[in-house]
């Protein structure tokens, strides 16, 4: 004969409870945080700090093919003269090229013959240029008048590799639109590692 066993609803302690209700609280608040931490971090990644491959060779000697930089977004840093900047072409939105600003708003570039070379000036003055490959051959002035001055809200911007970029020489000068960052450093390969701001 089977007996029936009949269990009392035994009511849990205040105590136990709270405990409950304490650890789900703190769950909320861990997972509340973690999701604001995650938008920050993507917030600083999209908009403030990114990271670019360099493609190409017409940075060299400064940058080479497959460098990796860091930049930090144009929207709160403006380009001043010798930095280097990541930006749109002319050709698309969605391509990005790095190069040297020359000259901000309101300066005049010029590009004087010197010998079997081009120097490059800015409001008169030749620029002491350590950081390029070689100087700009006859082939490849382009084909601006010089002297030019820089519109409002734009730059002019050169390759290092002066002979091997396609550049302000050949698009113009750049709406500061285009800029998408600022580099700050080059990140790899690590042994190249350096600081540019």
């Amino acid at each position: 004969m089977e007996e029936s066993v009949s269990v009392e609803n035994v009511p849990m302690k205040e105590e136990n409870i709270e405990e409950i209700n304490k650890f789900v609280v703190f769950i909320f608040n861990l997972f509340e945080i973690c999701a604001q931490a995650f938008v920050f971090v993507i917030f600083i990644f999209h908009f403030l700090f990114r990271t670019v491959s360099v493609d190409g060779s017409s940075m060299n000697n400064t940058l080479f093919d497959k460098d990796k930089l860091f930049i930090f977004s144009s929207f709160f840093l403006k380009p001043k003269q010798k930095d280097i900047v990541v930006l749109n072409t002319f050709d698309s939105l969605d391509a990005l090229i790095v190069k040297r600003v020359i000259a901000t708003e309101g300066q005049t570039v010029d590009i004087r013959r010197n010998g079997d070379h081009y120097d490059v000036y800015v409001d008169g003055v030749r620029l002491e240029e350590d950081y390029i490959k070689e100087p700009i051959s006859p082939f490849h002035i382009g084909d601006l008048t010089y002297p030019l001055v820089v519109p409002k809200g734009h730059i002019f911007v050169l390759g290092d590799n002066r002979n091997d970029s396609r550049d302000s020489r050949e698009f113009a000068c750049f709406n500061l639109e285009r800029v998408k960052g600022i580099a700050l450093a080059r990140i790899t390969p690590v042994r190249s590692f350096t600081i540019f701001r």
